[in-house]
């Protein structure tokens, strides 16, 4: 492992957050909210990706190390689906239980046997596991091509293009204010990463294979191919 290391120059971080991980699960047992098992998703699950993109020279890329740690993250929650009785077993749940309470399932339920509420509950987990896949994969597929597109000045992104300008450059949004507004309040993403700060500067490290997939909302997207 230490001349792997050396040779792809793997950062340690990754490392440290796997070890983390370990850590938790002896001493936490329970996940209140979803964005508490995403915490653990980062430990537990995103370091490997970005391991397998340090060992391809590819962990400069922002857009690729996004990509990866949401590929990552879904992955454990399909294993988190897969055994709620195993790790109910072991003392432990990785469903948040604010969903738990939603659906008036108690957590003696996910040893079994199956009840509506539990198969309510899986079916929420999962549609939230698919939601999070198609925001993330939509276009990449074979329909990718089909998307509508516009060519954009290499040159450009050399020197950052703010998050909330690249917008107004597509149909996507039809002014700055509206922009603004999209990436303020979580609605706007490049290649699969969620942009919060509209001022925020966009380059070529954020190109994929030589685009930027930009996606306003649930369903709207829009490539741009650098020239």
């Amino acid at each position: 492992l230490q001349r792997t290391i050396e040779a792809k120059d793997l950062p340690r971080e990754p490392f440290w957050r796997l070890i983390e991980a370990n850590r938790i699960d002896q001493e936490r047992t329970r996940y209140e909210t979803w964005e508490d098992v995403r915490w653990y998703c980062s430990h537990s699950a995103d370091p490997v990706g970005r391991l397998v993109l340090g060992i391809y020279g590819r962990l400069a890329s922002p857009a690729l190390v996004s990509m990866s740690d949401s590929v990552c993250t879904g992955l454990q929650l399909v294993n988190f689906l897969q055994d709620p009785p195993r790790d109910l077993e072991l003392g432990r749940v990785y469903l948040p239980l604010e969903d738990l309470r939603e659906n008036e399932v108690r957590t003696r339920e996910l040893g079994g046997p199956v009840t509506d509420r539990f198969r309510s509950l899986m079916r929420f987990e999962a549609e939230r596991a698919r939601e999070a896949a198609r925001a993330l994969f939509a276009g990449a597929s074979g329909d990718r091509a089909s998307l509508p597109s516009a060519p954009i000045d290499r040159a450009q992104l050399e020197q950052g293009i703010p998050v909330a300008a690249l917008f107004t450059q597509t149909p996507l949004c039809a002014s700055s204010s509206e922009a603004r507004r999209l990436v303020q309040q979580g609605g706007a993403s490049i290649n699969g990463e969620s942009q919060s700060d509209p001022a925020a500067l966009v380059g070529v490290g954020h190109l994929v294979d030589g685009e930027l997939l930009l996606r306003a909302g649930k369903k709207r997207y829009f490539r741009l191919t650098t020239t």
